[in-house]
Order: structure tokens, then C-alpha cells, then sequence
């Protein structure tokens, strides 16, 4: 037995827009899928209302993401393991857009460290044969999960991306450092964001989780926080395989559309 509900969305530059959708005739009682509903209704509202906002969102991810068969057609045997990294990444920053779109932004962050953690690896694993060696034989035993984990540390891949491009290791661990403070470790930035407290009928004290930020500012962050992510993993897949993002004309095509956003 299904139900069907119509949602209405109005911006002020956008058409009014309305679908009718099925759902189960339980979907409402229970917490759980009742709020996947709202927040389903969040993700179309901020597509309506925050449509100059999301555009470079929405241009990018067709110029980049949906050309991946394009970018990593017929890799080349070192290119194999960074190609697989890349196309994660890509994956999970369409997981971290849908987390925005529905104004999650603190859950959304320690997707984007995840999508930027697979574009570092990416890089590095492309570019460095002895890297790339370590990282396939992680499973191996023991020992060789715990020389990968040296090999890889983060201090160490920050290292190597500042040598070969100063302004993009600096780029990268700043975003990471952000991402971190503000909700991918449990830090008082980013738990105290989506916390606040209220009082019942009698006067005693609640403490709130807020499970989605709507404002237009929240929003808004959420959106600029994406693209910042969005835009260190293409400068990194340039800097992996510059050759294929120039021939294939992806390359050039996504850093205008990145320079329109105001992101050089």
C-alpha cells in the first residue's frame, strides 16, 4: 500500500515546482525515515532557493565527475590504483553534495575529508612507484599494514604534495585542518555548532541536536565548503595526470568554471 504526497518549491528567481512521490503508508511513523523524508524536501528546497549558489556545484560535476569514463579510459599500469582513487573520490563527493543539499553539514564534513584523503592518495599513489608498491601489499600481513600506515601518514603526504606544488599542499592541509575542527573528529567546533539547549513546560534544562542547519547561511557555508573540496581534488587529479586532463579537454573546461566561481 503506498501514499502519495506533492511538495511545492518556490525561490525567488526559480518556477514554482511540484513531484509526487510514493511512499509507504508507515514511512511516517517512525523517526527515522520520517526525517530521510524532510530531509529529502530540504535537498529539492535548496536546489530551488540557493540555485546561484549550487550551479558551480551542478557545472562542475558534469564537466569532471560525469566524464569519468573519458578522464581514465584505457589507464596505463601506474595510472590503474590512482584512477580507482580518483573515481572514489568523485563517488563520495556526490555523498557529501547530497549531504549539503539537505543542510547536513556537520555529517558532511567527515565525508569531504574522506573524498579529500582518496584525491591525496590518488596523486600520490600515480606519481610515486614505491608508494603505490606499499599501498597494494597493506593487507599482506602485520607488518605490512602498519608500513603502509608509516609510509602514508598524512604528515608525510603533506610533505611530499608541498615539494612538487607549494600552493596546493598549502591549500590541501588547510581544508583538511578545517574539515577536522569543524565536524570529521568530534571537536568543540563543530559539536558545539549542532548543539543547543531549551527548557519544557517545567522549567528543566534539554539539550537539542540539530540533525539539519536550513538557514541560507548554513546553507551557504555548507555549499562553499563542497566546492573548496570540489576544487582541491581537481587540482590534484591535474597535478596526477595533467596529460590526460589537457587532451581530454576536461582539464581546461572545469578551471573556467572554477575561475567564474571565484576559485583560481
Amino acid at each position: 500500500m503506498t501514499i502519495a504526497y506533492t511538495t511545492t518549491h518556490e525561490g525567488l528567481d526559480t518556477p514554482s515546482i511540484s513531484k509526487t512521490l510514493p511512499f509507504p503508508a508507515d514511512w511516517d511513523h517512525f523517526s527515522l525515515t520520517s526525517l530521510m523524508g524532510e530531509l529529502e524536501r530540504q535537498t529539492v528546497a535548496t536546489f530551488a532557493n540557493a540555485r546561484a549558489q549550487i550551479q558551480p556545484v551542478l557545472d562542475v560535476d558534469a564537466a569532471l565527475i560525469e566524464q569519468t569514463p573519458a578522464i581514465f579510459h584505457q589507464p596505463q599500469k601506474h595510472e590503474l590504483v590512482g584512477s580507482m582513487l580518483f573515481t572514489r573520490m568523485f563517488s563520495v563527493l556526490r555523498a557529501a553534495a547530497r549531504l549539503v543539499f539537505a543542510g547536513q553539514q556537520y555529517e558532511a564534513r567527515a565525508v569531504l575529508r574522506s573524498a579529500l584523503e582518496c584525491g591525496v592518495y590518488g596523486w600520490a599513489l600515480t606519481t610515486d612507484g614505491g608508494l603505490r608498491e606499499i599501498w597494494r601489499h597493506r593487507e599482506d600481513s602485520d607488518d605490512a599494514r602498519q608500513a603502509a600506515r608509516n609510509a602514508l601518514a598524512w604528515g608525510r603526504l603533506k610533505t611530499a604534495l608541498r615539494a612538487q606544488s607549494q600552493v596546493l599542499g598549502d591549500k590541501v592541509a588547510a581544508l583538511y585542518d578545517d574539515l577536522i575542527d569543524l565536524g570529521a573528529h568530534p571537536n568543540p567546533g563543530g559539536i558545539v555548532d549542532g548543539v543547543f539547549t531549551t527548557k519544557d513546560a517545567k522549567g528543566n534544562l534539554q539539550l537539542m541536536t540539530m540533525f539539519g542547519q536550513c538557514t541560507p547561511e548554513s546553507i551557504a557555508v555548507g555549499l562553499s565548503e563542497l566546492l573548496r573540496v570540489m576544487h582541491a581534488g581537481f587540482d590534484l587529479l591535474r597535478l596526477a595526470m595533467p596529460e590526460r586532463m589537457e587532451n581530454t579537454g576536461v582539464g581546461p573546461k572545469v578551471a573556467t568554471i572554477f575561475v567564474a566561481a571565484g576559485y583560481a
